[in-house]
């Protein structure tokens, strides 16, 4: 009997450090990760090109923090600042005819900002567009590196499949502004660090034809979007630097 016992145990051990992760499981991981995460701080770039004519490309950085609420952004691109702090009762912007940071508190302002849906969401937000890829598993594919880290791979040329997958995720805010659109093709590639299973990469590529209004012809846009650097967490608490506070106080909105 001892030694049936003991053979019992000796095949779940085996059974337990044999078992593979799954698409679902490290999704469902990396997204308990993400959601249970106070801060996060991504860092890439964007190109996105109109029937392979117009291009545009820019640098981006973003921080959000949830307790105490703030949210960080640079990035390049017109007509949105290309820099500015939101916190739950104030919003900092650098504006270019002043030379530096105003301290704005315009009605206009939350209408400036609305392209950040939920901002005060968006950790949970990003967590939740990394979970969706579970519920499409069967376009999906999991790869153990050799790096401790785990890659996850979506593709899909299925506009029906894609117009689901996309929604609640945050890469919508590029082209939300279009009076309509259907995505034809999307790639997405998600590297998780196999310990934390904390995201550390993250690269969306998608073709989609769409209009700004409805009196346009549609238009054929490609969007690439590089998360290249991705941490969970800083060392200090992330706050609105004193300079920027003073400088805004300094300087008069038009």
């Amino acid at each position: 009997m001892k030694k049936l016992i003991g053979l019992l145990l000796l095949v779940l051990l085996l059974t337990a450090c044999t078992e593979k992760e799954t698409v679902e499981t490290v999704t469902e991981k990396a997204y308990q990760a993400l959601a249970k995460s106070n801060v996060l701080h991504m860092s890439g770039n964007v190109s996105i090109s109109l029937d392979f004519e117009t291009k545009k490309e820019y640098d981006f950085e973003k921080i959000i923090q949830k307790e105490p609420f703030v949210y960080y952004e640079r990035h390049d691109t017109i007509p949105y600042p290309n820099e500015f702090y939101i916190t739950n009762t104030t919003w900092f912007k650098m504006d270019k005819k002043v030379g530096g940071f105003i301290h704005d508190t315009r009605r206009n302002a939350e209408k400036e900002i609305s392209y950040i849906s939920n901002v005060s969401q968006a950790i949970l937000a990003e967590a939740k567009s990394i979970k969706k890829l579970a519920e499409f598993k069967q376009y999906a594919t999991l790869v153990e590196l050799p790096s401790s880290q785990y890659k996850l791979e979506f593709s899909s040329t299925d506009s029906e499949v894609l117009a689901k997958y996309v929604e609640g995720n945050s890469i919508t805010e590029l082209f939300k502004e279009l009076a309509e659109y259907k995505i034809t093709h999307l790639d997405e590639t998600i590297v998780v660090n196999k310990e934390t299973f904390q995201v550390t990469n993250r690269v969306i590529s998608l073709t989609l034809t769409g209009k700004r209004n409805e009196s346009d012809q549609p238009v054929k846009m490609d969007i690439i979007v590089n998360m290249l650097d991705v941490t969970y967490e800083i060392d200090n608490e992330l706050v609105v630097p004193t300079e920027v506070i003073t400088e805004a106080n300094e300087n008069t909105i038009n």
